[in-house]
């Protein structure tokens, strides 16, 4: 399987990105305030010409900021677990391009954020069709696909409106912690619903390889799981995930600070 990224181009575009990054106008990186149990409602998004981020954590802004997935940055456990509201005004005339530079110089500045860039080859998924092909409902008109998730009772219902796959496969790379291939040959976007169990989205990556027969390297992923699984929702919908491997490049986060410098 072919690189995800080619390092040298990648490496030599985040340095480009640094060095003409100009800076936001007004930033404020705040804890954000406790969430209800069993629930988490994670925003990235924000009105032209500014960026409003709700519980996000590090990893999210990491990924943000060199333009990566989330399974391509790797740093201690707490970039996962500690929570932050962020808002930024971007400046007149900036484009969309020179926004993660941007983002990336304010994490070396506020979080003390230190990285550095490493090549591995890791498990990942191919998300296929199933045999007898996709069960989901196709959705009016094109986009980038909307998700919302209402958890309790150790099970989380998600529900994903006008979905195209290839995101819906860089979803599911977040949740299961490895990159997951859109090898689906679907066009178009999607509405459908899943229910997984909520240990599903917590280290997720551990249960997976010990998952048993079926689950190991270069094999399907299993089908025996519990009724709420990722894997059994996913099957339901006519797909299914095969085992592989990928070279990807990661963003390694060597050193940051939990509580951000002051606005």
């Amino acid at each position: 399987m072919k690189p995800l990224f080619a390092s040298t181009l990648f490496a030599c575009a985040l340095f480009a990105q640094t060095a003409a990054a100009p800076a936001f106008e007004v930033a404020s990186i705040k804890p954000s305030p406790p969430q209800p149990m069993g629930q988490l409602a994670v925003r990235m998004g924000g009105d032209p010409g500014r960026i409003n981020y709700t519980a996000v954590n590090l990893k999210n802004l990491v990924s943000r900021a060199f333009a990566v997935k989330g399974y391509q940055v790797s740093g201690p456990s707490w970039i996962d677990s500690e929570r932050y509201d962020v808002t930024a005004k971007i400046p007149e005339g900036v484009t969309p391009d020179q926004v993660p530079a941007m983002l990336r110089a304010l994490l070396e500045e506020r979080f003390k954020l230190k990285t550095h860039l490493e090549k591995k080859e890791m498990p990942a998924y191919e998300l296929l069709q199933a045999k007898g092909g996709a069960k989901m409902e196709a959705a009016e008109g094109e986009g980038r696909g909307r998700m919302s998730m209402e958890g309790g009772d150790g099970t989380m219902k998600m529900k994903a409106l006008q979905m195209p796959m290839s995101n819906f496969s860089d979803n599911l790379a977040g949740m299961l912690g490895r990159p997951v291939i859109d090898k689906t040959d679907l066009k178009g976007s999607f509405n459908f619903e899943l229910d997984i169990a909520m240990s599903d989205l917590q280290g997720p990556m551990v249960r997976v390889q010990r998952a048993g027969p079926g689950g190991g390297e270069g094999g399907p992923a299993p089908d025996s799981r519990p009724a709420g699984s990722l894997f059994t929702s996913i099957q339901k919908l006519g797909l299914r995930l095969e085992s592989k491997k990928a070279s990807v490049d990661l963003v390694i986060v060597d050193s940051a600070e939990k509580v951000p410098v002051e606005n």
